[in-house]
């Protein structure tokens, strides 16, 4: 059993073993971003709206170690998701000048044989 996998078991096992109450209050954020030090690790929360910057929603310091095993946590419910509603599609990244240019020409290259 590799490393991954053992610690992959134990946070399944206090995954379940633990019984979390409902939070009174729960935050929308569709933007995060990650710091570290050699200390811990914070990740920040946001709700970014398209007519102005990101609203701060809150953060979250934690040791490294808990950090990896909530993104194996968060990995596996990612799948289980998955497996049961279908493959969750990103929107697209924002293309750089070449690739927009490649794109339009392909649109281009369409439409003159169509």
């Amino acid at each position: 059993m590799t490393e991954k996998d053992e610690i992959g078991e134990l946070v399944d096992v206090a995954q379940e073993e633990m019984q979390f109450p409902h939070p009174e209050v729960y935050l929308y954020t569709n933007t995060a971003q990650v710091s570290m030090s050699g200390f811990d690790i914070r990740l920040s929360f946001a709700e970014t709206r398209p007519e102005g910057k990101p609203i701060s929603k809150g953060g979250l310091v934690m040791a490294p170690a808990f950090f990896k095993a909530l993104a194996m946590v968060l990995a596996n419910n990612v799948k289980a998701y998955e497996s049961v509603y279908g493959e969750i599609i990103l929107p697209n990244p924002k293309k750089t000048p070449e690739e927009k240019k490649d794109t339009k020409e392909a649109k281009g290259t369409k439409a003159k044989t169509s």
